[in-house]
C-alpha cells in the first residue's frame, strides 16, 4: 500500500480551515498510516493557530508550516518537501473530503496504469455556480477516463483541488508549477506530467465537495471564470512557446456564439494574456541571455523555443 500524504495550503481563511479540518475523515486517516501537511502561503498567526491546534487534537502525523514566502504554488511545494508519502494528494482548504475518499482511492489507484490524476469534485451547494470548479460535467461512463502520456492536457481536466501524484512524477516535474500571474496549480503540473512520459486519469470514486461559496451569477462567480479564463490564455501561450498546436482545436471548438458577449469577453481575456505571456517570454529569454543570474517573476521554466 502507498503511503499517503495530504497537502492543504491555506492563506489567510482561518475560520473555513478549521471547518475543513473538522470535516477530515480520521479513521481513514489512521487505518491508512496517512499523513496531513498544513502549510499557510504567507504568514498568519491565525492560520498557524488552527494548524497547531488541529495537530495537537488528533493521532495521525500533523506537520505543519508557515512558508517565509507567499504563493499557493510555493506553499504546496514546501508542502512536498515536508512530506514522506510515495502518493501526494492535494486538496484545497475549502474543500471536504469524502469518508471514504482514502478507501477508494487506495482501492483504484494502480501505479502502473496511471500515475497522477484527478478525482471527483462536488458542489457543497447546488445553489453555486455550475462554472466554478467541480466534476460534475463529467460524462464519461467508466471509472476513469486515461489521459496518455505526451498528450494534450485540457484546461480542468487535473483540477487542483483533488489531485493527485505519485512522488516520483512530481520530483521529475520539478513539483507543483504554476502558469501566468495566478497562483494556478493543475494545468502546468500536469501538462509537464504527460510531458515526461506519465499517465493520467480522471478517476470516479474519490471526491471532495468544494465549498466555495460563489453562488450562480454573482459578480464573485464571475470573477473566477474570468480568471479561468486568464490562465487558459496564459498556459497556451507555454504550450505555443514549447510547439504545441493541439490548443488551437480546443478553442475552435469551443468559439462563443456571437450573441454571447459574456463568452466573446471571455475568448479577449484568453487571447490577451496569451499574448502578454508571450511578451514576457521574449522579454524574459532576451534579458537571461544577458544576465544568467536573472530570476524570472514565476517560478517555472521557461518554455524551450
Amino acid at each position: 500500500m502507498l503511503k499517503t500524504s495530504i497537502i492543504i495550503a491555506s492563506y489567510k481563511r482561518a475560520a473555513q480551515l478549521a471547518v475543513t479540518l473538522r470535516r477530515l475523515p480520521v479513521k481513514p486517516m489512521q487505518d491508512f498510516g496517512a499523513e496531513l501537511i498544513l502549510v499557510g502561503s504567507a504568514p498568519d498567526d491565525a492560520t498557524a493557530a488552527v494548524f497547531k491546534q488541529y495537530g495537537d487534537t488528533v493521532s495521525f502525523p500533523v506537520k505543519w508550516a508557515m512558508a517565509s514566502d507567499p504563493g499557493f504554488v510555493h506553499a504546496q511545494n514546501v508542502g512536498i518537501s515536508m512530506s514522506d508519502g510515495d502518493l501526494i494528494v492535494f486538496t484545497d482548504d475549502d474543500c471536504y473530503m469524502d469518508e471514504n475518499y482514502l478507501t477508494i482511492l487506495h482501492d483504484k489507484f494502480d501505479p502502473k496504469v496511471f500515475q497522477y490524476g484527478s478525482g471527483e469534485i462536488g458542489r457543497a451547494s447546488r445553489d453555486y455556480d455550475w462554472g466554478v470548479a467541480h466534476t460534475e460535467w463529467w460524462s464519461f461512463k467508466e471509472e476513469g477516463a486515461i489521459l496518455r502520456p505526451r498528450s494534450f492536457i485540457s484546461p480542468g481536466f487535473i483540477q487542483g483541488a483533488n489531485m493527485f501524484f505519485l512522488r516520483e512524477v512530481l520530483a521529475a516535474t520539478g513539483g507543483v508549477r504554476k502558469v501566468g500571474p495566478i497562483d494556478s496549480n493543475d494545468a502546468m503540473t500536469a501538462h509537464l506530467a504527460s510531458q515526461a512520459g506519465y499517465t493520467g486519469v480522471m478517476l470516479r470514486g474519490p471526491k471532495v465537495y468544494h465549498d466555495h461559496g460563489r453562488k450562480a451569477n454573482t459578480p464573485e462567480a464571475e470573477h473566477v471564470k474570468d480568471m479561468y479564463a486568464v490562465v487558459t490564455g496564459a498556459y497556451f501561450a507555454q504550450l505555443a512557446a514549447s510547439g504545441g498546436k493541439d490548443f488551437f482545436q480546443y478553442w475552435q471548438d469551443r468559439l462563443p456564439e456571437p450573441s454571447d458577449t459574456t463568452e466573446l469577453r471571455r475568448l479577449g481575456l484568453a487571447l490577451g494574456a496569451f499574448a502578454e505571456e508571450i511578451a514576457w517570454m521574449q522579454e524574459a529569454r532576451a534579458t537571461q541571455s544577458q544576465n544568467p543570474h536573472y530570476s524570472p517573476r514565476f517560478s517555472y521554466t521557461l518554455a524551450k523555443a
